[in-house]
């Protein structure tokens, strides 16, 4: 529910709710504290709760203790449990210079060694090792800290679609990504499903490679497993969907499966070329891959692995709006929960609507400024509800390992509590 618009959220209501009045079970999901999407962080309360509200509060991905720095940042009275037994690593600040800043991932990774040879760390796994910012494009003033300066050979351009893939994983990944539209990822994955056959070699009635114009004539006039061209593309819908809420291995899954059963119906007499069903590629959307000692990282926006699950994940703070995350939240950083944080500062406000009462009433000038500050308090809300997202979403993405970066000047500018986090300087 909390990936939805306002005109999204009133259709379901008033085709599956009406007030209350329809026969139907309607059963609404979500967490609000996830509310970024479209490369936007919602504000708006678009999901208003029922009067009854069962909440689903365990987490079988986090461990309590990256759960309990997540819940700080957490926008609802709701607190996640972490469910997950198996990690005792704490949260770890890393603390760096803006001389030694690139050095900082290098660090990263072998904290990430050494916690494996202790044992701390699985060794294998399907979970990515992943490094997130908020902001991915490098500024024109180097002082002005984003994902490209910890890591310079990052690069926007490395996630431009490519047009032909070497294996079916590939087409996951690259496709281009304008405004969350389904058809660039419904393209790729009917490439694919030709690709496969082009592999093959198989060639349709008229002697040519099949196009999709003819794979679906081929689908309609031959097809007895009930694969006709509605429900084709009914699974590339639905396909295209879950690849865009990050759902890839279950997609490639389903594909692999899927053009199986292509081959079996209507070209048994040819085997389906395993390297290009099965050979391994980091799955992750508008992701970047590089090899550092070792470690396989997954570079991203926050944005990018929402939904996702990973072993490790190192959330770099950037230049947002003329702050990084470690300024907005440094109250937050600092011990405060965001909601604590935010009745402050409503408080504040309160104060000031009492005292412009005052003031009008006597007659006394001062009022005007008071309005101006209210202003900048009640903006001062919005931020630190879009940062407590950023955050909570970015935080509660690992099962082992979860650690944040923050420049040396404005980490002594917070007050740490050690229970929380572990320190490392770079």
């Amino acid at each position: 529910m909390q990936d939805m618009d306002e005109h999204q959220y009133q259709i379901l209501e008033m085709l599956f709710f009406d007030g209350g009045n329809t026969k139907s079970v309607y059963q609404r999901i979500g967490d609000k504290n996830q509310a970024i999407f479209n490369g936007e962080i919602k504000l708006d309360e678009i999901w208003i709760n029922r009067e009854i509200v069962k909440e689903i509060n365990g987490s079988h991905r986090l461990s309590p203790l990256n759960a309990r720095l997540t819940n700080t940042f957490s926008l609802t009275k709701s607190n996640v449990v972490g469910l997950n037994s198996d990690s005792k690593i704490k949260p770890i600040l890393l603390v760096y210079t803006l001389a030694n800043k690139e050095q900082l991932i290098a660090h990263y990774t072998s904290i990430i060694n050494k916690l494996a040879e202790d044992g701390l760390f699985p060794e294998t796994s399907s979970k990515s090792i992943s490094v997130v910012a908020w902001v991915t494009r490098k500024k024109d003033d180097e002082t002005q800290i984003t994902l490209p300066s910890y890591y310079p050979n990052y690069s926007r351009e490395q996630k431009k679609p490519k047009s032909e893939c070497n294996c079916l994983a590939q087409y996951l990944i690259f496709f281009e990504q304008t405004n969350n539209s389904l058809k660039p990822i419904a393209s790729n994955i009917k490439n694919a499903i030709l690709k496969s056959l082009r592999v093959a070699n198989i060639k349709d009635d008229d002697e040519k490679l099949f196009k999709e114009s003819t794979f679906k004539k081929l689908l309609q006039e031959k097809s007895t497993l009930d694969e006709k061209v509605v429900k084709f593309e009914k699974n590339i819908y639905l396909w295209s969907i879950n690849v865009m809420r990050g759902n890839h291995k279950h997609v490639l899954g389903e594909i692999q499966a899927y053009i199986i059963s292509i081959f079996s119906e209507f070209f048994s007499q040819y085997t389906p070329c395993n390297n290009f069903l099965y050979d391994n590629y980091v799955i992750n959307d508008i992701s970047v891959a590089t090899e550092i000692e070792d470690c396989n990282l997954i570079f991203n926006t926050v944005h990018g692995v929402k939904g996702q699950t990973h072993l490790a994940t190192l959330y770099l703070e950037s230049f947002y709006n003329s702050e990084y995350e470690s300024t907005q939240m440094s109250e937050v950083f600092s011990g405060l929960s965001s909601l604590e944080l935010i009745s402050t500062v409503e408080n504040e406000i309160t104060q000031l609507k009492g005292e412009i009462i005052e003031l009008n009433i006597l007659g006394k000038p001062g009022s005007k400024t008071r309005e101006k500050k209210i202003i900048t308090l009640n903006n001062r809300i919005d931020n630190i509800k879009k940062y407590s997202k950023m955050l909570y979403v970015g935080f509660s993405r690992p099962t082992h390992l979860l650690a944040f970066a923050v420049e040396e000047n404005r980490f002594n500018e917070l007050a740490i509590n050690e229970d929380v986090w572990d320190v490392a300087y770079i």
